[in-house]
């Protein structure tokens, strides 16, 4: 079952005068650095700005999240789990995930992971294990630890709840969502991975960052934004 999560950020004002970025650690609390490097003029400025970007990354992460747990919520994709999947399940997932990537800016793909270890759905072609065409074919997937961006994952349950989490090494955003079965048991994780284009483009129409201006990610800990 999904229980809502509030983002909250911890924002780190770069000391570095040579960078002009701005730190954000999902850490759970807003937290302004003081420094007798800035006059209270400037802190209080940059303040309201970071605050402004930290509410934008917190609706930017809310709108992504509503589409994808719609998504861990249509019984075409909660089918994975069937021993049986007819053709027409398979093909509007890939049409979903094709959708998704011309429509969702930095939309990079779905991977589903049962409880038992297994990906359940991937829309990654080099998850694919095997497959049998026709209208009660079957589309089997590699082991979770198998491929490449593996992590561990806990087992899901009806207490479940979704969180984000930051991968420096790929920069990416990973969405993870607790996903239910065609009986509405709780089976596993939908994981969606995104970059940080999205987020990037949202700044810079909100006059927030400079045209050009990029988000990195940084290791495990948030976003770093060129402000």
């Amino acid at each position: 079952m999904r229980t809502p999560q509030k983002i909250a950020l911890n924002i780190l004002i770069s000391l570095f005068v040579t960078g002009g970025f701005t730190a954000i650690a999902y850490t759970g609390l807003f937290n302004i650095l003081e420094t007798d490097f800035f006059s209270k003029r400037v802190e209080t400025d940059q303040t309201a700005r970071l605050n402004e970007i930290s509410e934008n990354f917190d609706n930017w992460s809310d709108d992504y999240y509503g589409r994808f747990d719609a998504l861990a919520r249509d019984r075409n994709f909660q089918s994975v789990f069937s021993l049986v999947q007819r053709e027409e399940e398979i093909k509007y997932r890939g049409d979903v995930s094709a959708s998704l990537e011309d429509r969702l800016i930095g939309y990079r793909g779905i991977r589903i992971i049962g409880n038992d270890g297994k990906i359940h759905y991937s829309s990654y072609v080099g998850d694919i294990g095997s497959e049998v065409q026709g209208r009660d074919g079957r589309r089997l997937y590699k082991n979770w630890e198998q491929v490449s961006g593996y992590f561990p994952l806990s087992n899901a349950d009806d207490d479940s709840i979704h969180q984000i989490i930051f991968d420096g090494s790929t920069q990416q955003l990973i969405f993870q969502l607790p996903v239910q079965d065609s009986g509405f048991v709780t089976r596993g994780w939908m994981l969606v991975y995104t970059g940080t284009e999205g987020f990037s483009q949202l700044l810079v129409n909100q006059g927030l960052s400079a045209g050009g201006g990029k988000v990195y990610v940084v290791g495990s800990k948030g976003l770093i934004v060129d402000i």
